[in-house]
């Protein structure tokens, strides 16, 4: 079953399950957004260093063997708007079903869940594993 897993920028933890095995049928998918920058105002010098670590943690997940899609904030093709991000991506690809960790943020969380709605594929939701407790518990 091909799968698309979105990783989030906070989301950068080369420890979390996702990654102990290298599967041909997973698809990561990172992406610089204006969404993400703009919707409040951030020290430039965060922003840069954000982006930077999500770069490095791409590297690091392909030198690793994991098959990864990533937009830079300059790329002409980067939609620069998660939901139009995800549907294309599940689109091109042909994708059989999509998965995201629990973001630690409300709003993108509503945003998730609102996107997960669209589309006409299983979704998947799993603990980002940052904490000792499950976000249930």
């Amino acid at each position: 079953m091909k799968t698309l897993r979105l990783l989030l920028g906070d989301q950068l933890n080369s420890e979390n399950s996702w990654f102990d095995e290298v599967n041909t049928d997973v698809v990561y998918v990172m992406a610089e957004m204006g969404q993400e920058t703009d919707y409040v105002k951030h020290h430039i010098q965060k922003v840069v260093a954000f982006f930077l670590s999500m770069r490095n943690f791409s590297d690091e997940l392909v030198k690793k063997g994991h098959q990864v899609i990533y937009y830079k904030i300059s790329d002409a093709n980067n939609p620069q708007d998660l939901e139009q991000l995800i549907l294309d991506l599940v689109e091109k690809n042909k994708t059989e079903q999509f998965e995201y960790q629990f973001p630690d943020e409300y709003r993108l969380d509503e945003q998730l869940k609102s996107i997960c709605k669209k589309l006409s594929i299983p979704t998947k939701t799993v603990d980002s594993e940052h904490f000792y407790t499950s976000r249930n518990e």
